[in-house]
C-alpha cells in the first residue's frame, strides 16, 4: 500500500460523507476537539500502559472538556483528512515500546506515517472510527 491509497480512501469517505452534510475533520479540527493539550484528558501521563489493566488511569475513557468521547484505544485509530489520529493499531503495546511510548500515541499530535500506514492500512480500517463532521 501506498500513502496514495490514505488519500484515495479519504476522497472516498468524504464523497460518501457529502450528500449527508458531512465530510471528515482535518487534523487541526481533530486537535482542537481535543481541548489543545498534550491528551483528550489534559496534560497527565499517566502510568502503565493504556490497554487492559495494565493502568489505574481511567482519564482516557471518559469525556473530555468539551464533552468528547476521543478514542482511547491505542489498537484503534481515528480517519482525518489524509491521516491517522488518536492511535497507532497496537504497535507501541504489542512492540513493548518504554513507557510512555503507547500513551504517546494518544496524544492529538501523534500521527501515523510511513511504513506503519503503508503496510497495515487494511488492518487499521478494520477498528477505524470515523467522526465526520458538517460540511
Amino acid at each position: 500500500m501506498h500513502l496514495m491509497d490514505l488519500e484515495a480512501l479519504c476522497a472516498a469517505l468524504n464523497d460518501a460523507l457529502a450528500p449527508h452534510g458531512l465530510r471528515l475533520p482535518s487534523e487541526d479540527e481533530l486537535e482542537a476537539a481535543c481541548g489543545g493539550f498534550l491528551f483528550p484528558w489534559g496534560h497527565e501521563v499517566p502510568d502503565g500502559i493504556p490497554w487492559g489493566d495494565e493502568t489505574t488511569f481511567k482519564g482516557h475513557k471518559s469525556p473530555n472538556a468539551l464533552g468528547l468521547v476521543l478514542n482511547h484505544n491505542p489498537y484503534r485509530v481515528e480517519v482525518v483528512t489524509n491521516a491517522f489520529k488518536l492511535g497507532d493499531g497496537g504497535e507501541a503495546v504489542c512492540g513493548a515500546y518504554p513507557w510512555p511510548v503507547a500513551w504517546l500515541s494518544l496524544s492529538p499530535s501523534y500521527r501515523l506515517v510511513g511504513d506503519s500506514v503503508e503496510d497495515l492500512l487494511t488492518e487499521f480500517l478494520e477498528e477505524a472510527r470515523v467522526r465526520p463532521v458538517k460540511l
